[in-house]
């Protein structure tokens, strides 16, 4: 099970470090330090609108002391096989508008020419190695099931379901960050993913990643 690395001594300036899990049943994960103590840990459900999305960033910035530097991982993800022109479309517009909150995250508390340093567009392989996780565990064969119609189907089997490997993924969160309860509902371990995103930003921004 992944452990929090071990802060170096070095004195900085108060950071927060941010994961957004892109989609409908997305979040945003803060994680706020300074002088080497992990000060506080949030999370915020995906925004419906963009009128949303702004008091969020606006709401971020107000929260944090002056000065503090903010860091953004962004899950990099595409539309789904399936989803159609409109669903692309949409999804691709949503995408965009996290990428610019990303931006305008980190512009907030110094100059626009170095914003773009502090914000990465990292794949859930990339992050999930990051934090040593191990994959999920692929489906090894298929069996005849009967399904709601009466067809017989086949039904992928001896692996992890979507269900169980987000349990799986919001554990390695609560071990983590004792303090968040994010077992209490299916809701809350839709967060998990945005927590671990902002955990992988934190070591990756501070070079604890191996």
């Amino acid at each position: 099970m992944p452990k929090l690395p071990k802060k170096s001594r070095q004195k900085y300036e108060p950071a927060c470090y941010i994961g957004i899990d892109p989609g409908k049943k997305g979040a945003l994960a803060f994680i706020f330090e300074a002088e080497e103590c992990l000060q506080e840990v949030w999370t915020i459900g995906m925004p419906e609108t963009p009128r949303d999305l702004l008091h969020c960033v606006n709401r971020a910035d107000a929260n944090l002391p002056p000065r503090t530097t903010m860091y953004v991982a962004l899950e990099r993800v595409g539309a789904r096989p399936g989803d159609g022109n409109v669903g692309m479309f949409n999804f691709g517009m949503g995408y965009g508008r996290l990428q610019m909150v990303a931006l305008l995250l980190t512009n907030t508390n110094v100059g626009a020419s170095t914003n773009k340093e502090r914000v990465l567009n990292v794949s859930p392989k990339t992050w999930q190695n990051g934090l040593e996780i191990e994959p999920r565990v692929q489906h090894t064969h298929t069996e005849k099931w009967k399904n709601r119609e009466g067809e017989i189907v086949d039904k992928p089997c001896g692996g992890e379901t979507v269900t169980q490997w987000k349990k799986r993924l919001a554990e390695i969160a609560d071990s983590l960050f004792s303090s968040e309860n994010l077992l209490v509902t299916a809701k809350s371990r839709d967060r998990a993913d945005a927590l671990l995103i902002a955990e992988y930003c934190r070591r990756y921004y501070i070079g604890e990643l191996k």
